[in-house]
This record gives structure tokens, C-alpha cells and sequence, in this order.
């Protein structure tokens, strides 16, 4: 769905509500006080969301073995998307208790949240791919000035030049 630019603003009664479910997330406590700081909120997976995260680490860390070493780059993304999609499990969980209001259950998180948090991991993974190659067609269709200069060179039949009668000023004519 396309949608073009607007100025409108939310309805008071959106902004009444996500500032009603922000607050309610503000005031999500630690479990106890270590060293004068609450310690995080630890919360277990069901075994349905446990699985669900198990078989997406197996999946990322296949994939980066097939990528080897030439690849650090999409391998250092892709090991640190494996725990993204369970901090955004954690978040979409804390959102929907939030809003049911049961922040202070210690309920495990669900499957449904770890699903979620797996196809955003997914789905920025694949924004990222696309964005790469973009980049890198945008890159590669236009040659350096370098790449240029030296295609004018050669056209010229001056590539046996060396730098010295390069940096030279060339004069033609009288």
C-alpha cells in the first residue's frame, strides 16, 4: 500500500493509549537490587518459542559456515541477528503483557513472540542484503576518475607512459 505524505496528526486517543502502554513498560522493575542495581528481568522461553529459536540459530550459523571466512562481514551481522531476534521476542512479550496488563507475570515467552522476533531478524537481514546490493550496483556502475583517466590514457595510446611523463604538462601545437 502506497501512502503519501501527511501532515494529520494520530488521534488523541491513539497518543492516549502509547502513551498509556509507554508508561506502564517504564515501569518494569528488575528482580532485586545487586550492587545498587536492579538486576534484569530474566524470563524463560515455552518450549514451543524455544524451538522456534533453536531451529533459526542452527539456520544462521549453517549459513555462516557455507559463507566461510570471505564473508566476516554478513557473518558478524548474521551472528549478532541471532540475538536480536530473541531481544525482540523479549520486547513484543513485555508490549503485550503491557497492554494486557501483566507486566509483573514471569510467565515464559511465548512461541507466537519468538516467531515474531525471528521473522524481523529475517526481514532486516533481508533489507540489508538488498541495501548491499544496491550499494554496491550503484558503486560499480560508475568507474573511479582513476579508472577514467586511465581509460583516456590508454584510448590515447599512451599507456606506456610512465609517471614522470604523466605528471609532465603536455603541450600541443604551437
Amino acid at each position: 500500500h502506497y501512502a503519501d505524505w501527511t501532515e494529520d496528526e494520530i488521534s488523541e486517543d491513539t497518543a492516549r493509549i502509547w502513551a498509556d502502554l509507554a508508561g506502564r513498560l517504564l515501569t518494569l522493575q528488575g528482580d532485586f537490587e545487586l550492587e545498587g542495581h536492579l538486576a534484569p528481568l530474566v524470563l524463560e522461553l515455552e518450549p514451543e518459542a524455544k524451538k522456534e529459536y533453536i531451529a533459526f540459530y542452527n539456520t544462521v550459523s549453517k549459513r555462516m559456515a557455507s559463507q566461510g571466512i570471505s564473508q566476516d562481514d554478513e557473518n558478524s551481522f548474521l551472528s549478532k541477528m541471532r540475538g536480536q531476534a530473541a531481544r525482540l521476542a523479549l520486547v513484543l512479550a513485555m508490549v503485550d503483557r503491557a497492554e494486557k496488563n501483566e507486566l509483573g507475570s514471569r510467565q515464559p515467552i511465548p512461541g507466537l513472540w519468538m516467531r515474531a522476533g525471528v521473522e524481523i531478524a529475517w526481514w532486516f537481514a533481508d533489507q540489508r542484503r538488498k541495501m548491499k546490493a544496491q550499494f554496491w550496483a550503484t558503486k560499480t556502475a560508475k568507474p573511479s576518475l582513476k579508472d577514467r583517466i586511465l581509460g583516456h590514457i590508454k584510448e590515447a595510446g599512451l599507456a606506456g607512459l610512465s609517471k614522470t611523463d604523466i605528471s609532465k604538462p603536455i603541450v600541443t601545437g604551437k
